[in-house]
């Protein structure tokens, strides 16, 4: 969670990411980077060298959620090496993360604990760019609070002049919170295959013949059959008897 700053008791905007800057100030593109947490209020039109270099700043550190949480120490350490009267000083400190400026050092630190009101106090900082640490925790004073990287001074609410008498309240990190758990894939749609194109379409299925029956045509029943059989005999029978008969009638008569 980033920190959120307030400055003549209203509050402002935050975070290189959400800022306009003013190419007067030729500090050049946006920064594309996730670790970046400077905190340099809103910079639209001033300039570098309104900038009082024998100046000093005030900072106060005002601890969330807002209960006025008394006895948390947080310490502020001027990073080495980054001017800010200089195009390339702001440059830096735009650019610079949490992480790097551990690296890089520091040339002073400073510490105070909130008050009754959950305020701590810092006076007569040096300008510069500061990192902000909460020390210790307990179930008393809440979860510990996101380092974060100011400058001072910082931009004043409507950009127009700098800011040397800076509140920022120390937002809680939020360590318990589960990371959301990525989305799963999606899988792919298999794209269907079209069948092969063929010149030739296919031919139809043949249509198989029924055979037909005419009536009276057919093959007779078998006991018609055995009745013309049984006629037939007896016909021929009877023509051998009356033949027979014929016969030994003309030879009785011969004799």
């Amino acid at each position: 969670m980033k920190p959120a700053i307030r400055m003549n008791r209203t509050s402002i905007s935050r975070g290189a990411a959400a800022l306009t800057v003013s190419t007067a100030l030729l500090l050049g593109a946006p920064i594309a980077n996730a670790d970046v947490r400077t905190v340099i209020g809103t910079v639209d039109s001033q300039a570098i060298a309104d900038i009082d270099a024998s100046s000093t700043v005030d900072l106060t550190i005002i601890k969330t959620p807002p209960q006025k949480i008394s006895g948390i120490s947080f310490t502020v350490r001027k990073v080495k090496g980054v001017d800010l009267t200089t195009p390339a000083g702001w440059e830096a400190a735009r650019r610079m993360s949490v992480g790097s400026a551990k690296i890089r050092g520091f040339d002073s630190e400073a510490s105070a604990t909130t008050d009754a009101e959950g305020k701590a106090y810092f006076k007569n900082l040096p300008i510069g760019l500061y990192l902000v640490s909460q020390q210790g925790t307990s179930a008393s004073i809440g979860k510990e609070s996101a380092e974060f990287l100011i400058t001072l001074p910082t931009g004043s609410d409507d950009g127009t002049y700098w800011n040397y008498d800076v509140e920022v309240f120390a937002k809680e990190e939020d360590k318990d919170k589960p990371p959301t758990p990525p989305k799963p894939p999606t899988p792919p749609v298999p794209t269907p295959t079209p069948p092969p194109a063929t010149s030739t379409p296919p031919a139809p299925p043949e249509t198989p013949e029924v055979p037909t029956t005419t009536p009276g045509k057919g093959k007779p029943s078998k006991g018609l059959a055995d009745t013309g059989a049984n006629v037939t005999g007896l016909a021929a029978l009877a023509l051998f008897l009356i033949a027979g008969g014929v016969f030994f009638v003309f030879r009785k008569k011969r004799s």
